[in-house]
């Protein structure tokens, strides 16, 4: 089976949006909380329901809930696939009142086939048996990888053992004959013998037939007229028991791929934080050396000043090593000078108005000098 088309009415965050897919591998990238798991989940409901088959459980409802469209009425999507048994298809699937309402068209004939399927215990078409082969338990252990990983394939290996099994009892052909016809031959080869070994006998691989089990890997083996029956029947057991393992190997292989990117982008976020580290290292060695040189400063400027102490401590040193003998005589000349600063403060008390009578007398003969020129000019 490969998908064509996804319209998503409203599931989750995504509103009317329309997405094509091209044949082979697609990829859907985004950063968190972008959408990429919502629309995984959207192809998961739209494939197989939004409820289980039989019965509503609470992990059913509260699926539901988280992926109901916060601020858009609709609720659901269609979803168009092709077979590759032939015949492309389009299966829709909403939510009304709470009550799922699946419709599946026919995109050649464009005719409403619902009715073509058998109902479920809820009343809705149930495709997953005719059309894809798989359970939807199967299908999301085996195909859906989310962020949390695959689940545990011990929990689902008889479904898939059933599944592979219901298909290679199928009997029936389509163009997988021969894919399923080398396939089987090359693990008969790997675990019952040779391919020379078996020359007596003839396969005849059974693939998916139109409308069922599409996309799956069925085989079947007939024998030739007294070929050894039982050795056939444990070449299909071998088979079955390969394409497990297979989905083993798979699902390990991506595992390992996963821890692989894992393990990258530690390396990178690594790398991310030495770089960011030696930065850290570099700015605190700059305020290392910021603060040293501060301090550096600060330590001339000590020196400086012990410098400076230390002259005037000289100085006082010397006066500290005057002769004691002269003390006396300096403390007598102290007081005599005190007194004689004393006497000439009343001597300019004193003689205060003497200076403002001169200063009268020099005005005067100031004036009969005056006078005097005066007289002398008259002449």
């Amino acid at each position: 089976m490969r998908l064509l088309r996804l319209h998503l009415d409203g599931f989750g965050r995504w509103v009317d949006s329309a997405f094509e897919f091209a044949p082979g591998l697609n990829v859907f990238v985004g950063p968190n909380e972008a959408g990429k798991s919502t629309l995984q989940q959207a192809i998961v409901s739209l494939l197989f329901g939004f409820f289980e088959p039989h019965r509503r459980t609470p992990d059913d409802a509260e699926r539901v809930e988280r992926y109901r469209p916060w601020f858009h009425p609709a609720y659901g999507g269609s979803l168009d696939y092709h077979l590759d048994c032939g015949g492309d298809f389009r299966i829709r699937r909403v939510i009304v009142a709470g009550q799922q309402h699946t419709l599946v068209v026919d995109l050649e004939s464009g005719a409403d086939i619902s009715a073509a399927f058998p109902r479920d215990g809820l009343g809705t078409p149930e495709l997953a048996g005719q059309h894809f082969g798989v359970s939807r338990e199967v299908f999301t252990r085996v195909y859906q990888i989310d962020a949390k990983g695959s689940g545990p394939l011990s929990d689902v290996a008889y479904q898939v053992a059933d599944t592979i099994g219901d298909a290679a009892s199928a009997g029936r052909r389509d163009r997988n004959v021969a894919r399923a016809q080398q396939t089987l031959q090359q693990a008969l080869a790997a675990s019952v013998g040779s391919a020379g070994s078996h020359a007596g006998a003839h396969f005849v691989g059974v693939g998916a037939s139109a409308g069922s089990h599409a996309g799956a890997l069925f085989a079947g083996v007939g024998a030739s007229a007294g070929g050894d029956h039982s050795q056939l029947a444990q070449a299909d057991e071998r088979l079955q028991e390969l394409l497990i393992e297979r989905t083993v190997v798979t699902l390990k292989y991506d595992s390992l791929r996963d821890d692989l990117s894992a393990l990258g982008q530690h390396r990178h976020n690594l790398n991310t934080w030495t770089r960011e580290r030696d930065d850290l290292k570099y700015f605190l060695a700059l305020s290392r050396s910021a603060a040293l040189e501060q301090r550096v400063r600060e330590v001339e400027k000590l020196d400086a000043a012990a410098a400076a102490l230390r002259e005037q401590t000289d100085k006082l040193q010397a006066v500290a090593q005057f002769p004691l003998h002269s003390r006396a005589l300096v403390q007598r000349y102290a007081v005599q000078r005190q007194a004689h600063l004393e006497r000439l403060a009343r001597l300019e008390g004193t003689a205060q108005p003497a200076r403002a009578q001169v200063d009268e007398l020099q005005i005067q003969v100031a004036k009969v000098h005056e006078q005097v020129r005066g007289l002398q000019a008259a002449r």
